[in-house]
């Protein structure tokens, strides 16, 4: 899923209660090939000089301190933050959190890439229960 999102162009994903310590490690030695950062609640992600805080608050901000604090979200919302670069200093350009409307389709990219795991975590169960 981790190798999924990084192909979707996103640049960190929270792993807290997703993945051990050990199992962190191990993607993060993948560099070459998941550029996505990793990080959890108690650890936030330094991202190309960026700091993200995972803790949700009421607002998008980004500090001097390049401290970058995300606005929370809920069930039915998305939240977008797109930053840019001026001077070799994070800007944050713009931010905002939209109400889904009932009904509303996934993405037909994400969708995809979702069934394309499933179907191969399915077929691998299926490998080692035919092996055991």
């Amino acid at each position: 899923m981790l190798m999924a999102l990084d192909g979707l162009g996103y640049n960190a994903a929270s792993v807290s209660g997703f993945l051990s310590e050990a199992a962190r490690q191990k993607v993060e030695q993948m560099g070459a090939i998941v550029r996505l950062a990793l990080h959890t609640v108690n650890q936030p992600v330094n991202h190309d000089g960026l700091r993200i805080g995972l803790v949700p608050g009421e607002a998008t901000t980004l500090d001097a301190e390049d401290w970058l604090r995300l606005a929370a979200v809920t069930h039915g919302e998305v939240g977008v933050a797109h930053l840019d670069r001026e001077g070799g200093a994070w800007r944050l350009a713009s931010s905002g959190i939209y109400r889904l409307p009932p009904g509303q389709l996934p993405d037909p990219t994400i969708a995809g890439m979702v069934e394309f795991i499933l179907a191969e975590a399915d077929y691998a169960r299926k490998r080692r229960d035919q092996r055991e």
